[in-house]
């Protein structure tokens, strides 16, 4: 809102006319008039008292604002967009986004949706003499790298650090890596990127093959905390679909006989089958020794396992079998000629 709208807007609620409010400042209802309508300005020495009588500050009277609503970035942006990608000139619009970005310099939420708009149609549509623009968009995102909001902080990292790997650019991409929380998975994927691009292949593979380990090892634990409370719930159907997709996780990732029927026995238990129990100790105590198994896959053969001794795998095998024999969850095994077997 302009100062003349913000005059009307003010005078209006205070029930002044033109007339009163020209009386009152020593000036005439013309000039008040003009104001409004934004012919002219006010001259500099009366912005105070035309703030006063109107009960408001002069920021209020100049319409400044250090923040926008989340409302008006919303909007802005979206006819921002709507316009990008409609007919209007991309650099008239980067000069739009530009201008409303220097006139709230403080408002890191525009800065960001706008950085966001602008740089995905940078990517989506061919604009000539991109880098100009995509300068003053890196620009913005190295004033967000430490916003209040760690969403934008963010957002801020991953898009110079991708805005530098496209330029090859890697020193100064890894330096964002910084910004990045340690438990959050992409850093590593970044880091094995720069690596790959940099020639350091053995360090590249270890980094990739080591978080696709550490990702797997989740999911199967997800699935297996579904494939629980499925069995809780009854729900034999997705029970079933559970155990299924880990037993066929470790299949396609090359986890070795133990882990293809590791999960299997859950849903044995649930059942009380005592054929199907059975048979899954027999697979699991006769294939302890293959644990470690995707240690021998082409998909992790970088990752360090250390030297694990033949002791190992008997210990394992050992408790295992106690497991079996003591835990009162097999108690309807008792008549089973294998389990006796083990007892």
């Amino acid at each position: 809102m302009d100062i003349g709208n913000t005059i009307r807007k003010y005078r209006k609620e205070l029930g002044f006319t033109q007339e009163e409010m020209a009386t009152r400042l020593g000036v005439t209802t013309p000039a008040v008039n003009k104001w409004e309508n934004g012919n002219t300005l006010p001259d500099i020495s009366l912005l105070a008292p035309i703030a006063r009588l109107l009960r408001i500050t002069t920021d209020e009277l100049l319409a400044y604002k250090d923040e926008l609503t989340d409302d008006e970035i919303s909007f802005f942006v979206k006819d921002l967009s709507m316009k990008i990608y409609g007919n209007a000139p991309f650099e008239d619009m980067f000069n739009l986004a530009k201008e409303k970005v220097e006139q709230y310099p403080n408002c890191e939420n525009l800065k960001w949706k706008v950085a966001i708009t602008l740089n995905s149609a940078l990517i989506m549509k061919s604009i000539l003499n991109e880098d100009k623009y995509c300068d003053t968009i890196a620009l913005w995102y190295s004033q967000l790298i430490n916003a209040k909001d760690p969403k934008i902080r963010k957002t801020a990292a991953e898009s110079l650090f991708h805005l530098k790997m496209s330029k090859k650019e890697y020193e100064k991409a890894h330096e964002y890596l910084k910004y990045f929380s340690d438990e959050n998975p992409d850093k590593k994927l970044f880091t094995a990127n720069i690596l790959a691009k940099t020639g350091k292949d053995t360090e590249a593979y270890r980094t990739y093959e080591s978080l696709m380990f550490e990702q797997l090892s989740r999911l199967r634990m997800i699935v297996d905390a579904l494939h629980v409370f499925c069995l809780e719930k009854n729900d034999m159907k997705l029970a079933k679909r559970t155990s299924e997709l880990n037993c066929n996780l470790a299949k396609c990732f090359d986890l070795g006989p133990y882990q293809e029927n590791a999960f299997k026995l859950q849903l044995a238990t649930h059942e009380k089958d005592v054929d199907a129990t059975a048979k899954i100790m027999k697979k699991l105590i006769d294939n302890t020794d293959t644990i470690l198994d995707y240690a021998k896959s082409d998909f992790f053969s970088h990752v360090e396992t250390g030297n694990v001794s033949d002791e190992f795998y008997e210990n394992f095998k050992a408790k295992l079998i106690k497991r079996f024999v003591e835990d009162e969850c097999f108690d309807y095994m008792h008549d089973n000629d294998y389990w006796k077997s083990l007892a």
